[in-house]
């Protein structure tokens, strides 16, 4: 059963391709879009026809970000930017964004909750910032929660839709030095199909991605490159944007798909765990 699911996700998906406009809607909101897989699902999304609506922190990338994508852009698509630090617990902040979005409601398709905030290093708990321990939160479960919120209920006036989530490999099992991390993005999965099965009848999906490590500015803190096992950004998103739309859950990448089938059907979670750990002791720099 799961080696015929890696056929279908990893390789029919990229042979027959969905028309994501058709399906969803235009519309895609994309947290997490100047950098790393964000920007690269970006530009994806864009040559693919749709319009985006891209939140992010800084004023200036945003509007970098937003100059790189309109060049990719299909006649008559736009991008919208807003700038929001999703560290914040300002709920005024998640207000002005409804609103900014009212006037697109009927064209949003998708929401790509695909932010994420990783303290600098992997580290023992009581070693960690009280200020990255709070963001960790703060980006990576309360503005999913606060941006779905926003965007479900549009979605369901629509009568279709999709919510899509970056999770993380590291949410399989409890990690060491991923002690936070790895515990939001658990929350991420658990919420994710808790969603999913509320809003099945009404046409609306969800899908998460848990990729494992990817070479980009949120592992520099790892010495580990580009391999068969660590994809670039580009790499990446060339596999797993094939996969939207095809299942509620998936790594995205081949590889990473032999690792989760690894660490959940074959090694014990203590296994699982001693590996962890030690390979942060081997790989931090």
């Amino acid at each position: 059963k799961t080696f015929f699911k890696g056929i279908r996700v990893f390789i029919w998906a990229r042979l027959k391709k969905l028309d994501l406009v058709k399906k969803y809607g235009e519309y895609v909101i994309i947290t997490g879009a100047t950098d790393g897989i964000g920007l690269e699902f970006a530009k994806r999304f864009a040559e693919r026809g749709h319009s985006l609506f891209i939140i992010g922190r800084n004023p200036v990338k945003l509007e970098s970000t937003k100059r790189e994508i309109e060049k990719l852009l299909q006649p008559g698509k736009k991008v919208n930017t807003f700038v929001a630090d999703l560290s914040t617990t300002d709920l005024n902040v998640y207000k002005k964004i409804e609103s900014e979005l009212q006037p697109l409601k009927e064209r949003i398709g998708i929401l790509f909750n695909n932010a994420g905030y990783f303290a600098s290093d992997p580290d023992r708990f009581a070693n960690l910032k009280e200020e990255d321990t709070l963001n960790t939160v703060n980006v990576n479960v309360t503005s999913v929660l606060m941006l779905t919120k926003i965007v479900l209920p549009l979605l369901v006036e629509n009568k279709k839709g999709l919510i899509l989530n970056t999770g993380s490999l590291a949410s399989i099992y409890p990690t060491p030095f991923f002690n936070v991390y790895g515990a939001s993005k658990t929350f991420v999965e658990y919420f994710g199909e808790s969603i999913a099965y509320e809003y099945k009848d009404v046409n609306i999906e969800v899908q998460t991605l848990t990729p494992s490590m990817i070479e980009t500015k949120m592992t520099e803190w790892s010495s580990a490159r580009r391999s068969f096992l660590v994809p670039n950004a580009k790499q990446y998103v060339d596999a797993a944007f094939a996969t939207i739309g095809r299942t509620s859950l998936t790594t995205g990448f081949w590889t990473h798909g032999i690792q989760y089938f690894v660490f959940v059907r074959i090694l014990p979670a203590f296994i699982y765990k001693f590996l962890s750990y030690q390979s942060v002791k081997l790989t931090k720099r």
